[in-house]
């Protein structure tokens, strides 16, 4: 489960769209597997990303392995409007009703 109270607020963008910067999980919830999917949601949906360790980057670049991008998840966004729709109860309150 994502921890939305540890990201950061952050304005991208020609138009200052709010952002959320950083994804953390809930009580460092990741096990530390090389691979790491996030439980299902309360309605039983998955997230389409994919966690992986800094092994699994490295061994990727050492093999040269296309067509994939990683990203580090201090520098991830999620645009804070969707997970208002969303997750909305997940934020802090004073984001949750933010524009």
């Amino acid at each position: 489960m994502k921890d939305y109270y540890r990201s950061k607020l952050v304005y991208l963008g020609s138009a200052n769209v709010p952002y959320l910067k950083g994804v953390y999980f809930v009580n460092d919830y990741w096990d530390g597997s090389d691979f790491f999917v996030e439980e299902p949601d309360e309605k039983g949906n998955f997230t389409a990303r994919i966690y992986v360790s800094e092994k699994v980057v490295s061994l990727f670049k050492k093999y040269k392995v296309q067509n994939i991008k990683f990203e580090k998840l201090s520098e991830s966004t999620s645009m804070l409007r969707s997970i208002q729709i969303g997750k909305q109860y997940k934020l802090p309150p004073e984001l949750r009703n933010m524009k």
